[in-house]
């Protein structure tokens, strides 16, 4: 019996999100952790405007603390949301005058997701792979759709019966237009300490601990300027965070082992989350049975 053919894996990181550096490393975790016998990796990165490349290059993390873009070997491409070319189109370099030149294409077996916050984890990009008819790791649109806004969250929650904390949230707008009188709801419905939240980022951005008026209306300004929606809950105070992360579908679920994460903060901050170590959330401390 002659060797199993190798999946082709396309592996999607960057991205437009503020978490594009996030995504960069995470990229090239799994890159790193794909077996060659088994898998054929291509990386394939969106940088801060959008645009997409693909090339041998962008497997070296160091490349990316320039301009990795402008480096030989590094051709823009993009994904075809068509089944009939089933993975990404690169165009030819040379002029394709008179049609003389065809673009090249990849076909993917499968991708694998590594995108940080907005446009990547929203089920946006897996709408994209859902029309390519593309197989992918992670949560499908419906999933990613809800499960990265976190009033959405709370909401479908809440409906199934998941206590959660009281919380209040509104938009820019409504912050903008009024900001005292917004004041004055959060501090009438809640209690301090409160946590003020961008709705669809991670990572810990933009999310500050208030233990005052004065210190909740700085959040919010910083927050609103990361998102057109924000999210205030009512802190609670001495409880312990546990991550438990589920692989699998309807048919087979698997769970991780449950980690409890270590701050010197009062919460698990961005800069302990991803600037002490790096490799990410690899570097961060935690308690584990």
């Amino acid at each position: 019996m002659g060797a199993q053919r190798r999946l082709t894996l396309g592996v999607i990181f960057g991205g437009r999100s503020v978490e594009h550096d996030v995504s960069v490393v995470t990229g090239h975790q799994v890159m790193r952790a794909c077996e060659p016998a088994r898998y054929e990796v291509v990386p394939i990165y969106i940088d801060r405007d959008g645009r997409w490349f693909t090339g041998e290059p962008l497997r070296d993390l160091k490349a990316f603390e320039g301009n990795v873009t402008q480096r030989k070997g590094v051709i823009p491409c993009v994904l075809s949301p068509s089944i009939q070319h089933h993975g990404l189109i690169i165009e030819s370099s040379k002029s394709r005058l008179f049609g003389a030149n065809k673009p090249t294409i990849i076909r993917l077996d499968a991708v694998f997701p590594t995108i940080h916050g907005s446009h990547g984890e929203d089920g946006t990009l897996q709408g994209l792979l859902e029309l390519a008819d593309i197989p992918y790791v992670g949560c499908g649109v419906m999933a990613s759709a809800v499960a990265n806004d976190k009033v959405l969250t709370k909401q479908v929650m809440k409906a199934a019966g998941i206590p959660v904390v009281e919380s209040l949230s509104f938009s820019r707008h409504e912050w903008e237009d009024n900001p005292d009188a917004m004041m004055a709801r959060l501090t009438a419905a809640l209690t301090f300490p409160m946590f003020v939240k961008p709705v669809t980022l991670g990572s810990s951005i933009g999310v500050g601990r208030a233990a005052d008026a004065a210190m909740l209306r700085a959040y919010i300004d910083v927050a609103v300027n990361l998102d057109r929606r924000v999210l205030v809950e009512t802190g609670i105070v001495g409880g312990i965070e546990i991550n438990c992360a589920v692989l699998g579908d309807d048919r087979d679920l698997k769970a991780s082992v449950l980690e409890q994460p270590l701050s010197w903060e009062q919460f698990l901050t961005y800069e302990e989350k991803y600037l002490r170590g790096s490799e990410g959330m690899k570097s961060a401390q935690r308690l584990m049975p």
